[in-house]
């Protein structure tokens, strides 16, 4: 089992920040540009515990245009 922060009276101090740095930069992605998924790389899903996909998730991106 993948435990990146471990647990208990010796986990990472530095979670929390850790994971709103996570969250500011898929923020900041989401508004930058939109995702789709690539038509040939379907996600094969395995049921756990966590959803996870077999061959991973394939994503284009492409840039938001903004009005200027």
């Amino acid at each position: 089992m993948y435990v990146p922060f471990s647990a208990g009276s010796r986990n990472c101090i530095g979670q929390n920040f850790a994971m709103n740095e996570m969250k500011v930069a898929v923020a900041l992605t989401l508004q930058q540009f939109e995702l789709s998924l690539v038509p040939d790389k379907e996600p094969l899903k395995i049921p756990r515990l966590v959803l996870r996909s077999v061959n991973g998730i394939h994503l284009n991106l492409k840039k938001i245009e903004t009005a200027s």
